[in-house]
């Protein structure tokens, strides 16, 4: 069995809204990441996907709920003893053309972090190491640039870099290719899929659930600020069980055309995350629901195969 990097147990984020409202931004989830194990967080912009890793970096507030990494309880610390933490536990941006610094050449900005830890040892080695790891060899033809010389796939393979330099055992990719082409995703995807050879732990946030379907092992599928379906990949994809993962699933692109059914396209909008409806939170826009889901707010419970968990009744 391998080790269990971070562990998120029934982890809530409020904000607050004005003077009165209160946004549930994450509301109960929980889930886990092993070294060397790819989870992927999937669901429609604005379910607390990015919230949810935040605040496993301790980067939003938690109202309650537990942050643990490899066992310890990180939840209250201070940011002097969150420090060694966060050297081994990396996020990755979503946008290369945002989370990088114009006025840095790539030497710059991925020797940062070892700035900023006060890693004095090597440097330059570790630098070059970095880069070749992200894929941007051999690093002479990268180190002096700046990142307006740079493409999009090389934005975050840089972006990548910085992260790996601190040889961290887990990285959060927030929608790592999302802001790229598509001619230039999978070899990003295919980079944070080979560093698990290496033991990383990766929770890969996406609304993309085939890239989830390719590259993870386990699939959690997030609604209005819970998980409403998680498991082995394979099941998640192959047997889905809850109306929102069917309907995501059903609009995803397929290579034979007469494999593909009608795509199911689900009712309304996302409800304000600061008024969440009663009952299953998805029932507004279900089309299996039924009058007990007005009032009843379902767990995750056991659906098909092992580790597979739905929360709808009729999984």
């Amino acid at each position: 069995m391998s080790e269990t990097l971070l562990e998120i147990e029934d982890l809530v984020v409020r904000y607050r809204q004005g003077r009165k409202g209160v946004v549930q931004a994450v509301d109960g989830v929980s889930l886990s990441v092993a070294a060397g194990e790819m989870v992927a967080l999937v669901g429609e912009s604005g379910c607390g996907k990015t919230t949810t890793a935040q605040a496993a970096m301790r980067m939003a507030p938690i109202a309650s709920g537990r942050i643990r990494y490899r066992g310890a309880d990180i939840t209250a610390l201070g940011s002097g003893a969150l420090r060694p933490i966060r050297r081994e536990l990396q996020l990755i941006f979503q946008d290369p053309y945002e989370s990088l610094d114009p006025r840095f050449r790539v030497r710059d900005t991925v020797l940062e972090p070892l700035q900023i830890h006060g890693i004095a040892d090597d440097r330059e080695g570790r630098v070059r190491r970095a880069l070749e790891r992200a894929g941007l060899t051999p690093p002479e033809l990268y180190l002096d640039r700046y990142p307006h010389e740079l493409s999009g796939g090389q934005r975050q393979r840089v972006s990548i870099a910085a992260a790996l330099a601190l040889e961290p055992t887990m990285l959060l990719a927030d929608e790592p290719v999302s802001m790229l082409d598509v001619s230039v995703r999978a070899g990003i995807l295919g980079l944070l899929d080979g560093l698990r050879a290496d033991g990383l732990g990766v929770l890969m946030i996406t609304h993309d659930l085939s890239t989830a379907a390719h590259y993870a092992d386990r699939i959690c599928v997030m609604y209005l600020g819970r998980i409403v379906e998680e498991g082995p990949a394979a099941e998640v994809i192959g047997d889905p069980r809850h109306p929102y993962t069917k309907a995501l699933l059903s609009v995803v692109p397929r290579p034979d055309p007469d494999d593909a059914g009608a795509p199911e396209i689900l009712r309304g909008e996302t409800p304000n995350p600061a008024d969440v409806p009663t009952g299953c939170r998805f029932h507004p826009r279900c089309p299996v629901a039924q009058d007990r889901c007005r009032t009843d707010d379902p767990a995750l419970a056991p659906a098909g195969a092992a580790g597979h968990r739905a929360a709808c009744p009729y999984a």
